[in-house]
């Protein structure tokens, strides 16, 4: 039932979106546009959200772009996203981007022996902020520092039985990102890669939890696109790990709408990650709807290798009107022990 319903949400979501087109006047910007675009999203964790997004978006690293995204669902869970992004001279850019939401987090557990039966529900609101600054050295390879702020409220008071489970926290990192993107498109690439490596370090000072010492992350993203006749083969390789113990927010997550999709938001919570993912996308109809059939792989452990979790996945990606730029993806994953279903906009992978 669940499947159909999602299904037919495709019907109103290709009619959405009112588009302004920018000024002719604005030079060097023919690649942008303007978009107010209402849309519905599904996944198993969170159920129904519905929401409006105004974005100014752009295949060229030249134009300035911004984001203002709000998302709500029926049960009170809000969230606030936005992101502006402006070239500061001929090789400098820099972007800020925030996320506000107030929700039920799900958790598991630590591990990768986690059970369906031990998901329980943290009431909290969290903010995250982003300045990030990217020195381009090519039209492909760019690289900068950035600084990130992370808080996380606890609401206890809000749990049936009252439970607190982790101390509120703040906490700010600093580090450098390096990306190497050479993809024929941003939103919804047929060829290319896109390859990013970020180390970031949480220094004792500016950590709230007097028990967390200075601790660093590294991850790295690797996706390469292959087209295969009037296919595309999309791969991913996703690894992380941290130096020294972490804060409950820079826990490393499998399952949702990002990793191992096939298991619902949360399902395995560690220091390391390691994944794998493999999706067919096979064109049923021009350039505007693909079918999607998927393999993913992945772990948490100190040891990639041992207990590793899979998960098979079918799905669309549907172009979407007036620009046919923007992907409405729907995806439904199949665990060993759950299974998720998701319908997102611009799902990066």
């Amino acid at each position: 039932m669940r499947i159909f319903l999602v299904a037919l949400l495709l019907f109103p979501q290709f009619l959405m979106g009112i588009e302004s087109k920018i000024p002719t006047e604005i030079k060097n910007q023919k690649n942008a546009f303007y978009a107010f675009v209402p849309y519905l999203n599904y996944d198993t964790t969170q159920s129904w959200s519905f929401g409006t997004a105004i974005e100014k978006e752009s295949e060229s690293k030249s134009v300035d772009t911004y984001l203002v995204d709000l998302e709500a669902t029926p049960k009170a869970r809000i969230r606030l996203k936005t992101k502006y992004s402006s070239h500061l001279d001929s090789r400098w850019r820099a972007s800020l981007r925030t996320d506000f939401t107030n929700f039920y987090d799900p958790f598991y557990g630590f591990g990768m022996s986690t059970k369906v039966e031990d998901l329980k529900k943290i009431k909290q609101c969290s903010i995250s902020s982003q300045l990030n600054f990217s020195y381009e050295h090519s039209s492909a390879l760019s690289f900068g520092p950035f600084i990130e702020f992370n808080q996380r409220i606890e609401r206890p008071d809000y749990q049936i039985d009252k439970q607190r489970f982790f101390p509120n926290e703040t906490s700010m990192s600093v580090g450098v990102n390096t990306l190497y993107d050479t993809r024929d498109s941003k939103i919804n690439p047929h060829s290319g890669d896109k390859h990013e490596l970020s180390l970031s370090v949480v220094p004792e000072g500016l950590n709230s939890l007097e028990q967390i010492n200075t601790f660093t992350q590294i991850k790295l993203d690797l996706r390469k696109y292959f087209p295969i006749y009037e296919t595309v083969l999309a791969t991913r390789f996703t690894a992380g790990t941290t130096i020294g113990e972490s804060n409950y927010l820079y826990k490393y997550n499998l399952g949702g709408i990002d990793l191992l999709r096939g298991y619902q938001t949360n399902r395995f919570s560690g220091n390391k990650l390691a994944s794998v993912q493999l999706e067919e996308r096979v064109n049923l109809y021009k350039e505007y709807i693909a079918l999607t059939g998927s393999f993913e792989a992945g772990s948490i452990n100190s040891n990639p290798f041992e207990k590793i979790r899979s998960s098979k996945g079918i799905g669309l990606r549907v172009t979407m009107p007036p620009d046919w730029t923007n992907i409405l993806t729907i995806n439904f994953g199949f665990g060993n022990d759950q299974n998720n279903a998701s319908l997102e906009f611009n799902e990066n992978f």
